[in-house]
């Protein structure tokens, strides 16, 4: 590219950036503007080999899902402003998952986007105004230009209608326990609270890391993953989390590679000292409590581990939110989860294997769901748990790398969220649906103000929708509801939930159907190389599934994007806080 066009393009970029609200650019994202709308289009080849139920990229705004709990057929939706607000490892074995995969990066994806804006936003904005818990208004007032790509957020909050029940005080706060954030990110910077706290010492993990220097406030996203999901919750921008601006601190457990199960204790209950009132945990691990591996030993210690750190919580009012592993396991069956364990550590007698943290009563389980509300073909299932949107890869295992990519099947088929980049990405994976319910969870006390742990959960399994036999995360439902009439029921409920009797470890082999799905559904070669690195034969290690980008995407990118989008991301930040402080 010329050095002139290099310089109109600047130029032109600026003009834009000052005259409307600012894009982050990726790859083959052209701007143009129009006066009378703004829309989102991507552009993809057909496909002869679509067989009914699938969902075609052409048809992606178009499909009406399965659910009646939400209507798929609204415009973009605007960002909210919390003007008001203060400045302030999946697939693991024997050691923790992080519940996600693979990436397309909205910068890096290669199909053709067009992405047109306009001065005003007059068709797709917003303008209402909440009152919230602490006399503040908020204001639904600008563009958020990738509302269409989030199919997931409009499952959960209704097209956006959870928005105008209720927006969450300075009061309530939720902790992300994971890899860190990148803390200049536009949609997430202003959501920032008082604690950014490290955990990883110096050296890392097992010394192996020595850029950690164990500095306290390091917060730095070695891996990208906590960016993720905290856009799930919090993102406020050009995409929207479930819980826009909701204040979120940040506990960082990874640095590029692995973590110990004491790293996350000790966070979780730092993040129940500060006063958080959710902590969500996007990580977990297979533990053997019983019997014994061919060393003698098993996970009990570990197990442990893991309940004090839930019972501190418990005991400070903080509930914990933990998401399921992704190997589609019942984890009701316990034979299941001994044969999966056995394929990467040798068992001499075969024990109680149970999915920590998920495992505990006080810990809300939380499973993945597909954009037809059915269970994601490679998320975990338990009877207990809730569901939210965490995508699927049937349409990857069935067409290919190439033609999910090229085709554009991940628009409907993974999550859109936030990048460690600066920019957006897509990912899957149960890691991405916990912090939905979390950020759900959130708004629910902090409207109620039901600060029992228990009572807390249960009011959400009662008001969560059973779809396709399972509960489906619905946060219109929870927020509907009037004060005196939940504290009815959650009284009652209670009262229920102490006259059960506590089940013995040992019936946990209880097999279920569920959706025929099983782990020969979902894997996949690009899975190999990230399974063979986390069978990790040791005890007492969380490891963390690599995000890997899938091929050939972002092939011949042109560096021109790539400074415009930093020059973009640069002037958005400033903008947002020379906004904030008029």
């Amino acid at each position: 590219m010329g050095n002139n066009v290099k310089k109109f393009l600047c130029l032109l970029c600026m003009f834009f950036t000052f005259s409307i609200t600012p894009i982050v650019y990726g790859e083959d994202i052209s701007l143009s503007v129009d006066k009378n709308e703004v829309t989102t289009q991507v552009s993809v080849s057909s496909s002869d080999e679509y067989q009914s139920g699938d969902a075609t990229p052409q048809n992606q705004y178009d499909v009406t899902k399965s659910s009646d709990s939400y209507d798929n057929h609204v415009g973009s939706q605007s960002y909210i402003d919390n003007s008001n607000k203060s400045d302030t490892a999946e697939d693991t074995i024997n050691s923790s998952y992080v519940e996600d995969s693979s990436i397309v990066s909205e910068q890096e994806s290669g199909e053709s986007k067009e992405v047109d804006s306009q001065e005003n936003f007059q068709s797709d904005q917003v303008q209402t105004k909440e009152t919230t818990a602490d006399g503040n208004t908020n204001n639904l007032s600008a563009s958020h230009i990738f509302w269409d790509k989030q199919w997931d957020i409009k499952n959960v909050t209704n097209n956006g209608e959870s928005y105008e029940l209720y927006q969450a005080s300075k009061n309530t706060t939720i902790a992300i326990v994971d890899t860190g954030i990148m803390t200049e990110h536009p949609d997430l910077a202003f959501s920032l609270g008082d604690y950014l706290k490290n955990f990883v010492p110096e050296g890392g993990f097992d010394g192996s890391e020595a850029y950690e220097q164990g500095n306290v406030a390091d917060v730095t996203d070695f891996q990208g993953h906590g960016t993720e999901v905290a856009g799930q919750i919090t993102a406020n921008g050009n995409m929207l989390g479930v819980a826009p601006g909701i204040t979120i601190n940040i506990y960082r457990v990874f640095g590029e590679s692995y973590a110990k199960p004491e790293w996350i204790a000790e966070a979780v209950k730092q993040a129940a000292d500060d006063g958080n009132r959710v902590i969500t945990i996007s990580s977990g691990q297979y533990l053997m409590i019983t019997g014994s591996y061919e060393d003698g030993t098993n996970d009990y210690q570990d197990y442990l581990i893991y309940k004090e750190a839930v019972d501190y919580a418990t005991s400070k009012g903080s509930i914990v939110v933990a998401a399921l592993g992704n190997e589609g396991l019942n984890i009701q069956d316990n034979q299941a989860l001994v044969d999966y364990v056995s394929t990467y550590r040798n068992i001499k007698v075969p024990g109680v294997v149970v999915d920590a943290p998920s495992v505990f009563d006080n810990v809300v389980a939380v499973g993945g769901i597909d954009y037809y509300n059915n269970l994601s073909d490679f998320s975990n299932y338990s009877s207990a748990a809730i569901y939210a949107p965490a995508g699927t890869t049937a349409n990857l295992v069935k067409y290919g790398e190439e033609a999910f990519t090229n085709q554009g099947f991940y628009l409907t088929d993974w999550i859109f969220t936030t990048s460690y980049t600066g920019w957006y990405q897509y990912v899957y994976g149960n890691s991405f649906a916990a912090p939905k319910v979390a950020g759900a969870l959130a708004l629910v006390a902090d409207k109620y103000n039901i600060t029992d742990v228990k009572q807390l959960k249960e009011y959400l399994i009662s008001h969560s929708p059973e779809i396709n036999s399972l509960k489906i995360l619905n946060i219109v439902d929870l927020l509907s509801e009037d004060i005196k009439t939940v504290y009815t029921e959650i009284i009652y409920k209670k009262a229920l939930i102490e006259s059960r009797v506590e089940v013995s470890l040992e019936v946990l082999n209880m097999s279920k159907k569920f959706n025929d799905v099983t782990p020969d559904n979902y894997i996949a070669k690009y899975n190999s190389k990230n399974s063979e690195n986390n069978k990790i034969n040791d005890r007492g290690v969380v490891s963390l599934r690599s995000c890997e980008t899938l091929p050939n995407t972002g092939a011949n990118r042109d560096v021109t994007y790539e400074v415009l989008g930093l020059f973009l991301l640069a002037i958005s930040t400033s903008w947002k806080k020379k906004m904030k402080t008029e």
